[in-house]
């Protein structure tokens, strides 16, 4: 897979792959972004920017996110 563009990502399992040749994408800040939003909705008390900054206040919240998953969804 590395031959063709694809980088491999720490040597966990599952495998995880993340495309890096020509065309792709970044959507880290997105993925950012997305995760401040859900933390605002599950936390109104203790809310973020939703910047898509992964700065040291949505570090903080990253790490007290309950490993589960939230309570409610941002669909």
């Amino acid at each position: 897979m590395e031959a063709c563009h694809w980088k491999k990502l720490g040597d966990q399992d599952p495998v995880h792959y993340d495309y890096v040749g020509q065309g792709g994408v970044d959507i880290r800040q997105l993925s950012v972004r997305a995760f401040q939003r859900l933390w605002n909705v599950n936390n109104p008390q203790d809310k973020i920017a939703e910047d898509g900054i992964y700065g040291p206040a949505t570090e903080a919240r990253l790490l007290r996110s309950p490993v589960k998953g939230f309570s409610k969804n941002i669909c």
